[in-house]
């Protein structure tokens, strides 16, 4: 036994990529892959804010907008 994942699952004899294809091919074929076209434009969170404002962290922004500072 090399690995196991836990009793409940078979062991496993060896661990490999066998002729794994780029994932730029898996995508032109996964049903999942669904292509957005934006022609709208968006506007940028530094474009809108003061610049000091423009240096906060990801985290500080999704917290402010939790609490509702921003709409």
């Amino acid at each position: 036994m090399i690995w196991q994942f836990s009793s409940l699952f078979s062991k496993i004899k060896s661990w490999e990529f066998n002729e794994v294809t780029s994932m730029s091919e898996h995508l032109k074929a996964c049903p999942f892959n669904i292509v957005e076209h934006k022609t709208d434009p968006i506007r940028l969170t530094s474009m809108c804010q003061p610049r000091e404002q423009a240096q906060e962290s990801l985290v500080s922004t999704f917290r402010a907008r939790s609490r509702g500072r921003h709409t």
